[in-house]
């Protein structure tokens, strides 16, 4: 359902919206969306399920767009592709550098 909503955020905006599900803190899967259409759909960390098609890490192209500031590239890099200790913090950074929702402390707990 979540899933069905970012889609239709990004219609009404005409806008990004991405729908982010971190598991178990090991990796996340994204769907970047823009303008209502499916940019991509990725995986920031280690899949270790076993899914019915390969899920490919992010285009750091698809991302830039979303930069606050676009000399963050190598910032924003690192989020996208970095291994931290818990894969909500590589969230957490592209929160920070595009100015979205994307893990919010505040609204998850």
């Amino acid at each position: 359902a979540l899933g069905d909503l970012v889609e239709r955020i990004s219609t009404l905006t005409g806008d990004y919206a991405v729908m982010a599900m971190c598991i178990d803190s090991d990796f996340n899967m994204m769907e970047l969306y823009h303008g209502g259409k499916l940019v991509e759909r990725s995986c920031i960390g280690e899949c270790y399920y076993d899914l019915p098609e390969e899920v490919p890490p992010p285009n750091l192209e698809h991302w830039k767009p979303l930069l606050l500031d676009p000399t963050q590239e190598e910032a924003l890099s690192n989020a996208l592709f970095g291994e931290e200790v818990f894969a909500e913090d590589n969230l957490r950074k592209l929160s920070t550098l595009t100015g979205l929702p994307i893990f919010d402390d505040h609204l998850m707990f």
